[in-house]
């Protein structure tokens, strides 16, 4: 799963921090208990992913990853202007009223983290696939609701989730823009 990542996220800050990081990530979302994780498998291997669950997992996630890798995180930080914006976005959220930014999440809402797939399985369905998958998941786990954050200049992800039926929700003062998704449960 982190190599299948790292192929899709090559520049993005949790790639960055290299495969165990994001074992451990993937990890984490696998064991929780409120976490979802969906896996598209071809010849034995993962080629696509897409994982998330309850909006608290990825702090725990953050908690855990800066418990176990101190000294990565911190090297991370320094060499990479892409981590340590990240870093800082992170801790900065800690400080600011998030009301004010975001509007709150209905009871119920889960999270979808990343959905991804390796770059020469693209164009396969895989993604809609999986995208579908993890909907119908996240019903059968109890959330009603969904949603994401995507930077609003990644333009094919957007559009991505749009031709699926997510609605748009920007975030004011933010690079990034969120969707939300209802769910039905069957």
């Amino acid at each position: 799963m982190a190599d299948c990542h790292l192929d899709a996220f090559p520049d993005r800050p949790m790639s960055l921090m290299g495969p165990d990081w994001l074992e451990f990530l993937y990890r984490h979302y696998m064991q929780a208990e409120r976490g979802v994780s969906i896996v598209a498998v071809q010849d034995s291997q993962p080629v696509g992913l897409a994982v998330g669950g309850h909006p608290d997992l990825l702090a725990g996630f953050r908690r855990a990853a800066t418990r176990r890798f101190p000294v990565k995180l911190a090297m991370a930080t320094v060499r990479s202007s892409v981590v340590r914006r990240s870093v800082l976005a992170s801790m900065t959220g800690h400080f600011r009223k998030q009301a004010s930014v975001l509007p709150p999440d209905e009871p119920g809402t889960g999270s979808l983290l990343s959905i991804c797939v390796r770059s020469d399985f693209e164009g396969q369905g895989i993604a809609s696939r999986l995208l579908d998958a993890f909907q119908t998941a996240s019903a059968e786990a109890g959330f009603s609701s969904l949603r994401l954050s995507v930077l609003g200049e990644n333009t094919r992800a957007r559009r991505f989730y749009e031709r699926h039926g997510w609605e748009l929700r920007p975030i004011n003062g933010s690079l990034s823009v969120r969707y939300v998704c209802k769910l039905e449960r069957s």
